[in-house]
């Protein structure tokens, strides 16, 4: 990875200017497109039509107009959600004037968007500063919606981060992967938002809603077959899954070699290539079983639960320790989608289709709020990621930490599943 960013002088001419921002578009085209990685300085001086060497009398590197283009897109939205009037809104309305505008902010810079959100493996702090700016923001229209007797009193940096994930979920599924953000989906948001998922009614009795639990024996066998990195498989292969699991994670995908895989795993360099074409066919399967490993712990942990309202309270507490556990697959399943965009975009979409199913499903029970399945389990998956983010991952990458933390604390979890059962209305 590059690291010389020493900034040039501005451009002082009108042509030095333009070629500046030619420059600029260039890179957006290139590494909106083919991302960092693939995207070099010849590539972007190509579109620009201009020679190598002018590129270096305006940016030392290639990660220099990345980062310049990042920036641009963060202080511009920023910018456009300054500009809102929001001080005579009450505390709900300033919420939802915050998130259409960040949506639509979003809409009309999609490029931008999309080469923002690789940032977060070229240039952590680009991306967590941005995000720790946002939270700011959140917390001071929760604080003043509490202040104002508007809002039930709450842990407001636990609130808006859970802002946030929604509303970062929504744009990653309903903007950049489909174009197709409704009203409906910023309806939905505005009513988990107010009310929160629990229709009011009486949970189900003890036995129902909290669940008989099954023998051992009986969940092991109803389990599907699924890659070795937790379950079955053949050891060989499970030992590169989690040798590529800690080497990815801790390296990138770009940055980690497949000797040191084999190295990790004790075996002999070939022996990867009798499992694996590539170093990208290792990737994808890795990520196969991450998601497989997932699932198979929020299926164990609300196996004989009935009430959905049970079972999202399990299902969080299972997706927080699987992440608690597995700290790599944080970065690797984001990674994802920069090394291979159609199977990045189905580990998450392999997940939010069928829990919008489930949703659904508790809704026509009665137990859950009737709104739209599909955005709300975007939704409540992106508050569970960002909550991740917040008091798991990024702590592990503060110098100023002694150590990670193991868990997520008990009291933002139950303030996030409060927010999610009941809203912040009064």
């Amino acid at each position: 990875m590059e690291t010389k960013t020493t900034k040039r002088r501005a451009p002082l001419t009108q042509r030095g200017k333009q070629t500046y921002e030619k420059l600029l578009r260039s890179a957006e085209r290139a590494f909106s497109r083919h991302g960092y990685h693939r995207t070099s300085i010849a590539h972007i001086c190509r579109l620009s039509r201009v020679a190598n060497g002018t590129f270096y009398q305006y940016f030392s590197s290639k990660e220099e107009i990345f980062v310049a283009l990042v920036k641009h897109l963060t202080q511009n939205l920023h910018q456009a959600l300054r500009d809102q009037r929001q001080n005579s809104q009450r505390a709900i309305g300033q919420i939802m004037l915050t998130l259409r505008a960040y949506l639509e902010f979003l809409q009309n810079h999609r490029r931008l968007y999309q080469i923002f959100r690789e940032a977060e493996f070229i240039r952590l702090e680009l991306s967590r500063d941005f995000y720790r700016l946002l939270a700011k923001r959140f917390c001071a229209i929760v604080q003043q919606g509490i202040k104002r007797g508007e809002l039930r009193s709450c842990h407001a940096e636990t609130i808006a981060y859970c802002l946030i994930g929604l509303q970062e979920f929504l744009a990653w599924r309903y903007v950049l992967w489909s174009d197709s953000l409704s009203q409906s989906a910023l309806e939905s948001a505005e009513k988990l938002i107010l009310h929160g998922i629990d229709s009011g009614r009486p949970t189900k009795s003890l036995n129902s809603s909290l669940g008989t639990r099954v023998n051992k024996n009986e969940t092991r066998a109803r389990e599907p077959r699924v890659s070795a990195l937790l379950v079955e498989g053949a050891e060989t292969r499970s030992r590169l899954l989690q040798a590529a699991e800690m080497e990815f994670g801790t390296q990138g995908y770009h940055s980690a070699n497949v000797a040191d895989i084999a190295r990790r795993a004790g075996v002999a360099l070939g022996t990867v290539y009798v499992y694996f074409h590539s170093k990208e066919e290792l990737f994808i399967e890795l990520i196969r079983a991450i998601n497989h490993g997932l699932r198979r712990a929020s299926a164990q942990a609300t196996t004989g639960l009935h009430d959905r309202r049970a079972i999202e309270h399990a299902g969080f507490r299972a997706f927080f320790r699987f992440i608690s556990q597995h700290r790599q697959a944080y970065g690797i399943v984001r990674e994802a989608e920069f090394v291979n965009g159609r199977f990045g975009r189905w580990y998450y979409l392999s997940l939010g289709e069928p829990y919008a199913k489930g949703l659904a499903q508790g809704m026509n029970q009665g137990e859950l709020a009737r709104m739209p399945a599909q955005p709300l389990a975007y939704q409540l998956m992106g508050i569970g990621h960002f909550l991740g983010l917040r008091w798991l991952i990024w702590p592990s990458f503060s110098t100023q930490s002694q150590a990670s933390p193991t868990h997520l604390p008990n009291d933002v979890f139950e303030e996030a599943i409060g927010f999610i059962l009941t809203g912040l209305g009064k």
